[in-house]
């Protein structure tokens, strides 16, 4: 998934898009989760996680440096799914 920041009054929100095409994008996980742990250790919380494709929530718990994402039952875009995450920013 890749993300690209937005910083909206001390709130960043991050789009993950979700691609399928011949190149190898491979689309939506088959499984029904996404798990994002970064590189570095998150400076933030999530406070919201939204599929913007049909503006349907997403469940998720964030510890231990890992962000997931709940996504069983949720239909994807045949195209491009786009997930915004709502981060409030740690001080």
């Amino acid at each position: 998934m890749s993300t690209r920041p937005a910083i909206i009054e001390g709130v960043h929100n991050l789009l993950g898009h979700h691609m399928r095409n011949k190149r190898g994008k491979t689309g939506w996980p088959a499984e029904d989760a996404i798990t994002l742990k970064p590189q570095e250790p998150w400076n933030a919380t999530c406070a919201g996680a939204t599929l913007l494709n049909s503006n349907t929530p997403l469940q998720f718990t964030q510890q231990d440096g890992e962000l997931v994402l709940q996504t069983k039952g949720v239909v994807p875009d045949p195209v491009v799914s786009v997930v915004r995450l709502t981060m409030k920013m740690s001080k």
